[in-house]
C-alpha cells in the first residue's frame, strides 16, 4: 500500500512543479481555486512556521484540493497542529503524504488517529514512512483508513460472508449424536423417516422382525372389536334385568326392581380408556411429541431437534427464526419475548 501511494505521488510531481512561492498556493486555497486539485510541496524546508499555519488554515475551508504532499519538509509536531485541526473541517482531501519528516512523533500520530476516527470520514490515504511515529500508532491509523478503501471493504465483507458459510457447514458436519456417532443432519433425516413408520401407540418392547404396521392395525382392530362386544353384553344384561323387574311388578309379586349400576362402576371402567392410566399417559405424551416435532424419538433427540429448529426445548414453541446467516429472536404476545419462551 505504501509503494502504491509513493507511485501515485511520483506521478503527481511529474504533472505539477513546486517552484512557485508559498504565497501563491495560500491565495489559491483561500480563493477556493477549482484548478488546484493536487499540491506538491516536497523538500520545502525553508518555509516558516507562519506560512505553514496560513497554508493549513486556508486548507480548512477549501473544497477542491484532494491530494497534498509534504515529503521531507522539516515539519514538527508544533507546525502540524494547524494541519490536524484543518482536517476536522475539510471534506475533500483524500491523500496526505507526511513521509521523511523525522521530527513528527506519536503526538501528531495520536492526534491524527483521533481526528480520523471521530471527525474526518473523507481522508483515505496517509503516508507516514520515515517519521518518528511508532508502528503501533501507524497501525491504528491504517486500521481506520482500511474501512474507507472500497476494495478492502468489499474484500472484508466477502471474507466475513465466507466465514459465516464455513461456520454453518462446519456445525452441521461436526455435531454428532451418540451412540452411533452420526452427523446431526443424517440423524434428523432418519428420525423423519422413522416417524412415518412408527405408530403413536407402539408397545414397550417389540421383538425384531416379528411386527409390522399392518400387524399393529390388526391388533388394534381386535381390541376395539372385543371392547364393543363386552359393551354390548353389558347393555343386554342391563336391559334383561330391567325387563325382568318390570314383569315382576306387573304380576304383583311385590319384587323390588334392581337399580341400574352407577356410572363409573367396575362394569364399565374395566373396558374404558382409564383401565391403564400409565399407558394412556405414555400415549398422550407420544401424541404431543408427534404433534410438535413430527417424530416419536426419545427426549434427548426431541430436545435436540427443537433446538435446531429454533423452538423451545421444553414445549416446542417457536422462539427463533433461523436464516442462512443469522438467527432472529421472535416476539409472540404472552408466549415469546425476545426469543425466550414464556410458557
Amino acid at each position: 500500500a505504501a509503494n502504491t501511494l509513493n507511485q501515485s505521488f511520483t506521478k503527481m510531481k511529474q504533472i505539477q512543479g513546486n517552484s512557485k512561492p508559498m504565497s501563491v498556493f495560500i491565495q489559491q486555497l483561500k480563493s477556493n481555486d477549482p484548478s488546484l486539485i493536487t499540491l506538491i510541496l516536497d523538500g520545502r524546508k525553508s518555509v516558516s512556521s507562519d506560512e505553514w499555519t496560513d497554508l493549513f488554515d486556508a486548507l480548512e475551508g477549501n473544497a477542491h484540493l484532494t491530494h497534498l504532499s509534504l515529503v521531507n519538509c522539516g515539519l514538527t509536531d508544533e507546525t502540524t497542529v494547524p494541519l490536524v485541526l484543518a482536517l476536522v473541517e475539510n471534506e475533500t482531501l483524500i491523500s496526505l503524504d507526511l513521509s521523511k519528516n523525522r521530527d513528527l512523533t506519536n503526538g501528531t500520530g495520536k492526534s491524527l488517529h483521533k481526528v480520523l476516527k471521530q471527525s474526518n470520514p473523507v481522508l483515505k490515504k496517509v503516508n507516514m514512512d520515515g517519521t518518528a511515529i511508532s508502528s503501533k500508532t501507524s497501525a491504528k491509523i491504517m486500521d481506520v483508513l482500511a474501512d474507507r478503501d472500497d476494495t478492502l471493504k468489499l474484500a472484508k465483507v466477502q471474507a466475513a460472508r465466507q466465514k459465516k458459510i464455513k461456520d454453518l457447514l462446519a456445525f452441521s458436519a461436526s455435531d454428532d449424536v451418540s451412540p452411533a456417532s452420526q452427523r446431526l443432519s443424517q440423524r434428523l433425516l432418519e428420525l423423519d423417516r422413522d416417524s412415518d413408520d412408527n405408530m403413536v401407540d407402539t408397545p414397550k418392547s417389540v421383538k425384531s422382525g416379528s411386527t409390522s404396521s399392518s400387524g399393529g392395525k390388526i391388533k388394534k382392530a381386535k381390541r376395539t372389536k372385543g371392547k364393543n362386544k363386552q359393551r354390548s353384553s353389558v347393555e343386554s344384561k342391563d336391559s334383561s334385568v330391567s325387563s325382568h323387574g318390570s314383569s315382576k311388578n306387573s304380576n304383583g309379586s311385590g319384587g323390588r326392581r334392581k337399580p341400574p349400576p352407577p356410572s363409573g362402576s367396575s362394569t364399565t371402567t374395566g373396558v374404558g380408556a382409564s383401565a391403564n392410566p400409565k399407558r394412556a399417559a405414555r400415549r398422550s405424551q407420544a401424541a404431543r411429541n408427534m404433534a410438535m416435532t413430527g417424530t416419536t424419538g426419545n427426549v434427548e433427540e426431541i430436545r435436540q431437534l427443537r433446538k435446531v429448529r429454533g423452538e423451545c426445548e421444553d414445549c416446542g414453541q417457536k422462539c427463533y427464526q433461523k436464516t442462512l446467516f443469522k438467527t432472529v429472536p421472535l416476539n409472540v404476545p404472552n408466549k415469546v419475548h425476545e426469543g425466550r419462551c414464556l410458557l
